[in-house]
């Protein structure tokens, strides 16, 4: 919503699609769908798969990828190559995963060549573990130049808490 409102604050038309097929989301949505973005905002949330829908949505303005990764290996795949497929076509992005251990942000950063925003709250310690350990969020290359624009205001608060934001 950040970046669809700095977006909006530029005089751009911005047009967001949500897809997910959680009921949770869905009364999420139903929750915040009136919160003031401005008059050139278009958000609009759709029950199905958001892969699907960030491929074969036609021209979309903004695209925000959240897995629920209840089948990692699959979804990171999946995520992977669908931020490929949005860099190569100049779709914005944002796209969330978990950092539980180093292997698969690694691989989805050397694998997608995208910049992305990591926030960790816990080392990695000598073994691997499931537990989360962190966050991160591949951007596009104009995602990445309105998030680095605003760079001051969201340092503070991983700051203030003892965590670590890494830009990588």
């Amino acid at each position: 919503m950040l970046v669809a409102k700095r977006f909006a604050e530029r005089g751009k038309t911005v047009g967001v699609e949500l897809a997910d097929t959680s009921d949770a989301v869905a009364k999420a949505h139903e929750q915040w769908k009136s919160s003031p973005l401005g008059e050139n905002v278009q958000v609009n949330f759709r029950r199905s798969d958001g892969f699907d829908l960030a491929i074969n949505t036609a021209a979309p303005t903004l695209v925000f990828l959240d897995p629920p990764f209840e089948d990692r290996e699959r979804e990171w795949q999946l995520l992977a190559g669908t931020c490929m497929f949005l860099r190569e076509h100049n779709i914005p992005f944002l796209a969330w995963y978990p950092y539980s251990w180093h292997t698969f942000p690694n691989w989805i950063v050397e694998t997608t060549q995208c910049l992305t925003w990591e926030v960790l709250w816990a080392k990695c310690g000598a073994k691997p573990s499931q537990n989360l350990k962190g966050c991160g969020m591949l951007v596009s290359d104009c995602v990445a130049d309105v998030l680095q624009e605003n760079r001051s205001t969201l340092e503070p608060l991983p700051a203030c808490l003892g965590w670590e934001l890494r830009v990588r």
